[in-house]
């Protein structure tokens, strides 16, 4: 695919490059706790705007000339994940615009010969530091005219060994990252085989 490195290309490359952010690709990514709270609104009659905790984890599998490709999942209150595609970029000044779209957002409906299609989320923010480590500071708005909600967080590198690889803040810990990421995995293969 127009030569984006696939998830094991470059692995010596150092970590922390400025002109070079290879290293992205094969991470994982997660919001820690005292990022969690997110304003949720529901826009009915007396519209209700409530405080929700959000918890994103991201995969990045490729990188090129500052396009990045990888799997998003986001769990809300501790709900099941939503699983969505990150297609975004890194600009040279450490700027960052992500886009996430849910993995089968096209619907086909031959019967009544329409098309559904969902909505995406823009994320927008900056590659910096946080604690002494890497981080992602960003922010996003989604949804639509009933329903939206509005979050920032640093998001920061997770990884095997680490605790929130296997107890992940705002959800009852009952799957560590790995198992969250295979279930996006079977989604889309799910999703590929409904494809006409």
């Amino acid at each position: 695919m127009m030569g984006l490195r696939n998830r094991n290309a470059d692995a010596g490359t150092e970590q922390g490059c400025a002109d070079d952010l290879s290293w992205l690709v094969g991470t994982y990514w997660y919001v820690p706790t005292d990022y969690l709270p997110a304003m949720q609104q529901v826009n009915i009659a007396q519209p209700q705007i409530t405080q929700v905790n959000d918890q994103t984890l991201w995969y990045f599998t490729q990188y090129s000339n500052g396009y990045l490709i990888g799997q998003c999942a986001a769990s809300i209150d501790g709900g099941d994940f939503e699983y969505q595609s990150i297609v975004g970029s890194v600009a040279p000044d450490g700027s960052v615009c992500l886009s996430f779209t849910p993995v089968g957002g096209i619907s086909l409906h031959p019967v009544q010969g329409s098309v559904s299609v969902a909505s995406f989320i823009v994320g927008q923010g900056k590659l910096t530091q946080h604690q002494g480590q890497p981080a992602f500071l960003m922010q996003m708005t989604g949804g639509n005219g009933a329903y939206n909600l509005t979050h920032w967080a640093y998001m920061m590198q997770t990884k095997p060994g680490d605790e929130s690889w296997t107890t992940l803040p705002g959800t009852d810990g009952s799957q560590s990252v790995e198992e969250v990421f295979a279930d996006w995995g079977q989604r889309f293969r799910h999703h590929a085989l409904q494809c006409p």
